[in-house]
């Protein structure tokens, strides 16, 4: 341990998702910032999993990572471990149409189609011009900020955490 030193802001970028106790290891960051002070946490979004399926290479489940989480989880653990959120956002938001060409893309049929397509440069600019209307659609996943690839959250020591 770091002895009685209280820091104004402890950051922990793509680690949670790999320690074995990471209710545990928010409540050691608790012990190391002064109240008042800030954590700030990124993970990978494994809401994705909901929304893409297995399809998705960003959710599939690494050897590496023990645990997975959804933005709601990682600000229920937050709040158990004595901060509150400030902020929580999801970074590199993928669109609507980008979530369905993920998704159809493992269709044969649909792959088969698409190749057809590459062959005619007005129906593969229609293709692109149909996906790209599609992300401008703000589905609810887009408005709550839950369909990017990482979950960013701050939160506010508001009480020590009990060991």
């Amino acid at each position: 341990m770091l002895g009685r030193l209280f820091y104004d802001i402890a950051v922990s970028f793509e680690t949670i998702e790999h320690v074995e106790k990471p209710y545990e290891f928010m409540r050691i960051l608790n012990r190391l910032v002064r109240l008042g002070g800030y954590v700030v946490i990124s993970t990978p979004n494994f809401f994705l999993f909901k929304l893409l399926g297995k399809n998705y290479w960003g959710v599939n489940p690494w050897v590496e990572h023990l645990h997975f989480f959804e933005p709601e989880e990682v600000v229920k653990m937050l709040k158990e471990c004595g901060f509150e959120t400030v902020f929580m956002t999801t970074t590199n938001s993928l669109g609507l149409g980008k979530r369905l060409k993920i998704q159809l893309i493992h269709v044969n049929t649909v792959k088969k189609v698409w190749n057809l397509i590459k062959l005619s440069p007005i129906l593969y600019t229609l293709k692109d011009l149909i996906f790209a209307i599609c992300n401008r659609i703000k589905t609810k996943e887009d408005r709550l900020h839950l369909s990017g690839n990482t979950i960013l959250c701050i939160g506010k020591k508001m009480y020590q955490s009990s060991e």
